[in-house]
This record gives C-alpha cells, sequence and structure tokens, in this order.
C-alpha cells in the first residue's frame, strides 16, 4: 500500500480516508495468459501489442512488479454462464476503486458470479489506472475497446451483439456512464474488425456511480483533488462529466444509489437521471434510506439485499433473460431467399420489417426515418442524396448505424445506412431498402428469373473477360466494361433502373452515336428517389449490346437528360448476377430465351 500512495502528497492522502474498507483492499489486474480454463476462466489482452494510450509523467508509482503483473495491459476476464442457463446476454462489469485500484472481488467477481447465474457470459474489465500513471481518458479508451471486442467476437462468445450491458461501481460507474455517452459508432473501413464494432453498450447499470469524480468541490470524494489536478479540472469536467453527454442515444439505464452515501454525492445520481429522463431515455433510480458507500450486491445487508432482485426484474423486462431463438439456416446453407417483392430482415433483434434490394444504391440500407426512431438507431453522421446523374441534392439526412441486420438468418454487422424516405421505392408498403453497402464481405448472388437471393463466403474464380469480369466501382455501385451498338462504354448495373420498363438506360447526349429505331421522343416523364422528374423517350437499339462473351441483340434503351451514364439495370433484371466486391469481380450468366 505505501509502495502504491508514495506519488500523493500529504494532502490526497487524507482524502483518500473517505474512501471506505470495500475499495481499500487492493486488488491486483487481470494477469493475461493465466490459466483457469478448468474453472471456466480465460483473461485476455484487449489489443495485441502496445495498447494507446501514454502515461502521464509524474504520476507512475513505480514498474510493475510481480504482484502488479499488468500494470499497462488492460485486459478481459471471461465468465461463462452455468451450464444449462445460456440466454446470449453479455455483461461487461467495471469495478470501482477510485481510479487508483481495482475491487475486483466486490464488484467483479461477486458480480460476474451473479450474472453468470443469470445465464450471461461476464467481462471483468481491468483497466488502468492513474496509481499506474494513467489519467483519463485512457479507461475510457480501455472501457470502448471491451465493448468493441465483445461485440465484434459475438459469434465466438455465442452471444447477441445487440445484448450487451454494461454495469460498474464507483469509479466504474463513472467509467461505465462516460462509455454509454461518450461511444464511438465503429469505422466499417478500419482493418481491425474490432474498430469496425460501435463500443455503445445496449444498456447501463451503474452501482453507487461517481458520476461527479471531475470536481473542485470536495464535500464528496474528488478526482481533481486526490490526483492534484485542483488547476486542470475545469477543463476535464468538461471532457469527461457524464452528465454533460446525456442524449436520446444513451443506452436505457438502472442506477441504485443510497442515500447515506457519504463518499460519492446522492443528488448526482438523480441530477443524471433527470437527464436521461430530458433526453426521454427509459431509465429506473433506486435510492435506499441506508447503507454506505461500497455495499456491492448489498454485502448481506437485509434491505439492501433486495436491490439485485430490481435489477433482475429490470434485466427481464429487456428481454435479457429470454434465451435467444435459435438462428435459422444461413443463406449460403439454402437455396436463397425470394427477393423481388422484398425481404423480410430484422433490425437489432426486432421485426420482421419488409426492404427492397437495389444494386444502385450505395449505403447498405435506406430506412424509414420513423422507424428508424423507433428502433432508437443511432445517428453517426448527416450525408446528402444523389440524384440519377450522381449529382448532390437536396437537404443534409442522417446517416445511421444498426448493429445486427439478420437477412433469412445471416447476421450482418455495424452496417452504415441513411434515414430516408417513407418507404422502399422498389417495393409496395415496404420500410426500406438494402444496398450494396451490406455485401460488402460476401459474394451476393442474384438470380432475377428464378427469383433468389443468397449470399456465400466463398471467392468468384478469377477474371477471365469472358464469363467473370473484373469490375471498377463507383460508390460502390459495379461498373463494366460494355459494348454498345459497336460503341465501347461504362455502364453501371443499378437494379433499381427496372422501373424504366428499357433493357439499357442512356443519357441522351450518347443517343446520336448510335443507330436507333422506332424513336418515340416525349414518350413520358420519370422521378428518381429524390422525386425530382424527368423527361424521357424509348428506342430500339439497331445492333448488339456485348457484356463479356454474352451478347444481346435489339434492346430497348431509355434515353435522358436525367443520367449521366449508361446503365445495364433493365438487362441485368433477365440475369443471374454474382457480385464479389471484395475482389472486385462479377459474373453475368444469360438464360436461354424460349
Amino acid at each position: 500500500m505505501k509502495q502504491l500512495f508514495a506519488f500523493l502528497i500529504a494532502a490526497p492522502i487524507l482524502a483518500l480516508a473517505a474512501i471506505p474498507a470495500a475499495h481499500a483492499q487492493l486488488a491486483n489486474c487481470a494477469t493475461v495468459g493465466t490459466d483457469n480454463n478448468f474453472l471456466g476462466i480465460q483473461t485476455i489482452r484487449l489489443w495485441p501489442g502496445t495498447p494507446p494510450g501514454a502515461k502521464t509523467p509524474g504520476v507512475v508509482t513505480s514498474p510493475a512488479t510481480k504482484s502488479e503483473p499488468c500494470s499497462d495491459t488492460p485486459a478481459l476476464t471471461i465468465l461463462g454462464p452455468r451450464q444449462g442457463t445460456d440466454n446470449g446476454s453479455a455483461v461487461i462489469i467495471f469495478p470501482g476503486g477510485a481510479y487508483l485500484h481495482l475491487a475486483a472481488d466486490l464488484e467483479g467477481r461477486e458480480v460476474a458470479d451473479w450474472f453468470t447465474a443469470r445465464g450471461f457470459h461476464a467481462f471483468i474489465l481491468s483497466y488502468r489506472l492513474s496509481s499506474q500513471g494513467y489519467l483519463l481518458p485512457v479507461p475510457l479508451l480501455d472501457a470502448r475497446r471491451a465493448i468493441q471486442t465483445i461485440r465484434a467476437r459475438a459469434a465466438d462468445y455465442h452471444i447477441n451483439p445487440n445484448r450487451i450491458v454494461v454495469i460498474g461501481f464507483s469509479a466504474g460507474g463513472h467509467l461505465a456512464a462516460l462509455a454509454g455517452t461518450q461511444f464511438v459508432p465503429g469505422n466499417p473501413d478500419a482493418e481491425d474488425p474490432i474498430d469496425r464494432a460501435s463500443s455503445r453498450p445496449d444498456y447501463l447499470v451503474l452501482g453507487y456511480p461517481w458520476l461527479d469524480a471531475i470536481t473542485k468541490d470536495t464535500t464528496f470524494l474528488s478526482y481533481c483533488k486526490i490526483l492534484n489536478l485542483m488547476d486542470q479540472c475545469d477543463a476535464l469536467r468538461a471532457k469527461y462529466d457524464p452528465i454533460l453527454f446525456v442524449t436520446k442515444d444513451t443506452p436505457p439505464t438502472f442506477i441504485y444509489q443510497t442515500f447515506a452515501d457519504r463518499t460519492v454525492s446522492p443528488a448526482v445520481s438523480v441530477e443524471f437521471y433527470q437527464e436521461l429522463l430530458k433526453a426521454g431515455v427509459p431509465s429506473e433510480l433506486h435510492v435506499f434510506p441506508n447503507g454506505s458507500h461500497g455495499s456491492g450486491l448489498g454485502k448481506g445487508d437485509p434491505v439492501l439485499d433486495q436491490w439485485p432482485g430490481l435489477l433482475e426484474a429490470w434485466l427481464r423486462a429487456q428481454g435479457l433473460l429470454t434465451p435467444m431463438p435459435t438462428p435459422t439456416a444461413k443463406l449460403e446453407d439454402s437455396q436463397g431467399v425470394p427477393f423481388k417483392g422484398g425481404v423480410e430482415v430484422s433490425i437489432n433483434g426486432r421485426g420482421p420489417y419488409r426492404f427492397g434490394l437495389d444494386t444502385g444504391s450505395s449505403p447498405a440500407f435506406l430506412i424509414d426515418p420513423q422507424l428508424a426512431h423507433q428502433l432508437n438507431l443511432p445517428m453517426t453522421s448527416q450525408t446528402h442524396m444523389h440524384d440519377f446523374g450522381g449529382r448532390e441534392s437536396g437537404p443534409p439526412v442522417d446517416v445511421l448505424r444498426i448493429d445486427t441486420l439478420q437477412l433469412a438468418g445471416h447476421p450482418f454487422h455495424h452496417a452504415i445506412g441513411i434515414g430516408y424516405g417513407n418507404s422502399s421505392p422498389l417495393v409496395k408498403d415496404g420500410q426500406g431498402t438494402l444496398g450494396m453497402g451490406l455485401f460488402k464481405d460476401v459474394v451476393l448472388k442474384l438470380d432475377y428469373p428464378g427469383d433468389r437471393l443468397s449470399v456465400a463466403d466463398e471467392d468468384l474464380p478469377e477474371a477471365d473477360g469472358k464469363q467473370v469480369l473484373a469490375y471498377t466501382d463507383e460508390h460502390l455501385h459495379p461498373i463494366v466494361p460494355v459494348v454498345l451498338g459497336g460503341i465501347p462504354v461504362q455502364a453501371k448495373l443499378d437494379s433499381g433502373a427496372r422501373g424504366t420498363g428499357a433493357d439499357v438506360s442512356i443519357p441522351t447526349q450518347l443517343a446520336p452515336q448510335l443507330k436507333l429505331l422506332n424513336r418515340q421522343e416525349g414518350k413520358g416523364t420519370v422521378s428518381d428517389i429524390l422525386g425530382h422528374s424527368y423527361s424521357y423517350s424509348i428506342a430500339t437499339l439497331d445492333g448488339d449490346l456485348t457484356i463479356g462473351d454474352l451478347a444481346v441483340h435489339h434492346r430497348t434503351l431509355f434515353i435522358s437528360d436525367a443520367l449521366g451514364y449508361v446503365n445495364m439495370g433493365g438487362i441485368v433484371n433477365r440475369m443471374v448476377v454474382s457480385i464479389d466486391q471484395k475482389n472486385h469481380r462479377l459474373k453475368l450468366e444469360m438464360p436461354r430465351e424460349n
């Protein structure tokens, strides 16, 4: 203990007297690689190499010793559910300890055992501490990484990536609240698959949380006071006070607090709860009149022992104690599903909802904004839609994230899309549209004549320029070289263009270069997804359309000023199309015509 607190001057040492005995029992951090598999316990590193986040000079106490073997190694200790109870839910536990140590038994292992007895997979986070030289935001980096790791590896742990609870006590409660209010959406283009996952918890549980840790007020325990950071306290509070960052996207929250707590302010838990109410976040707050700080799950007190029962009722109300349904067969294990009239999808465990499919749409999905609001999909940014010619148009729209979208039993994780429109333009009474961004990591096969959609993990063969073509893309739209009436052009595969009734759509300026038959000027108008109307004409191509080794004759052309490119959407809708986005390969098969 002397060695642990050697860096503190006399005044901060006096402040530590407020930390209860439960936290004074120093618990070492988890030791990576310890072989406890026979106990059903495993400890893993959060990062494969040196984790991000530097030590603050002048704060570190001493180099790591045998008693502190992992002071620089944030880790997760994993405990599986009791046999026969697995419900597919996960809990990540942040023990408290004033950011100076971890109360890893009272607020770690005991809590994990309570959850695993109720079917949860439990993960105890050993985050880096101020006593080891790591100030905020380093513990927050560890917290985010823990959530991202579990979500990204949900299939490995047999959990639902949308049923992740974060529970924190005291300082761990402050850290949990930060994780729930300052989460990152995940980067879909990151090389590390863990970085592609969202760090947002699905649910928060806060036990006597130290929510006002960053304060100059020393009536209760102050992070700024114990770490000699009073001169930086205002700036730190602006960054790390979770009350300041509550939004509608903060997860549903359960809070346990005691009125008699003299270490952290009970009033601040009430204030946090009030901010949750203002933001419309479903939440519960339970304040017991008696009980000191550090009561864990009740510690045998006949009154405080009741709060875990209240928590269990809340977890049950969220559906977290109900076992996950057995997943249906994956698409690659089946004959596919019909898709022309729309496909049924589930979103974050809810649904089904009917979506159309458009190979000319870049985002993973377009979704009815009302449905997005009902599902409480988090907004990551805003963007603009584009018209037929690829021109930016209209007001900005919300970019949204779906943690898990299931299509006939196949899960697609961390899908990024757009809240736009009131229905799918491709499906009657549809609630959205699936686009190419959803299928970046699989081979998508669309059998238009047979009306079957399927996906597979196996790559297409190398391009041979005949049956398998190499393609480029623009915003994920496949673009292939074709010969149209003897003229080489680049053409998009946009299945959304099938509504024109033509085989190929071309811009007006290309028409004079082609030999056309039966051209009908001013045939009518057509509207794009933004509602813009354009006049068009129809003609028949006098010549061949050649794609690879496929040649088709005398096809109908749709001609309009709205277009900035050649679009083969119509004729593609008569083929079997396989798209391998990972390798930019495309396979087209034309069924024989009778």
